[in-house]
């Protein structure tokens, strides 16, 4: 009987991710490019950022889609595994070592690179916030200072708003029970990373709602 090693079903697999990525990029940069097709193309400037942000879009997108199917397959065969004994090269398999942290940190890094640049971008003068919440910041705080002190006002901000609240959750679960940080080592970074989600959904929230 043939047998199969973990390290070969987790290559099969990762192969399988790779060519399902790819098919989500292209897929997901033709339905941009489609509705991106009246956008102002004037400048090259234009240009590549239509291009650079359609690309971007793309590829987080797939990321979130692989690494929630990753976990996924990853919890069911654990779980599995707790009921009855499983091949130990199935279970190597859908560990996915090397997927689930990668694509967990690059996830972990865009989301923190771009409300940063955002708020830098709000610095600048003649800018304007995308979203309402955003316009009354720049307006109502960023705006009454020059630059360069309107950086400054916008990394300040930043530090407020997406640094400062899940700092201090922290320091009160250390207060409350300091184990609990100690046992889950990753529970600093879920932390982190669940409040810089936070503002995300509730765009999408927001703005489905008026869509609807």
């Amino acid at each position: 009987m043939l047998q199969i090693s973990g390290r070969a079903l987790n290559l099969s697999l990762s192969i399988l991710f790779a060519i399902t990525a790819l098919l989500i990029i292209l897929r997901t940069w033709e339905y941009l490019r489609n509705e991106l097709r009246i956008a102002p193309r004037t400048r090259a400037r234009d240009k590549f950022w239509i291009g650079f942000s359609m690309l971007l879009f793309s590829v987080m997108l797939t990321a979130v889609i692989l690494f929630i199917a990753a976990m996924i397959s990853s919890t069911i065969i654990s779980n599995r595994a707790k009921i009855a004994p499983i091949d130990p090269a199935l279970f190597e398999a859908f560990e996915f070592p090397l997927l689930l942290p990668t694509t967990l940190m690059g996830l972990g890094v865009f989301i923190v690179v771009y409300p940063f640049g955002e708020m830098l971008y709000m610095g600048q003068k003649t800018s304007d916030g995308a979203m309402e919440i955003q316009k009354w910041f720049e307006n109502r705080i960023v705006d009454r200072f020059r630059p360069p002190f309107s950086y400054i006002i916008a990394i300040l901000g930043f530090i407020i708003i997406y640094i400062g609240p899940p700092t201090i959750i922290l320091l009160v679960f250390k207060m409350i029970n300091a184990q609990v940080l100690s046992i889950v080592p990753i529970a600093s970074f879920m932390v982190y990373f669940s409040w810089f989600m936070t503002f995300p959904i509730m765009y999408l929230t927001y703005y489905s709602t008026i869509g609807s």
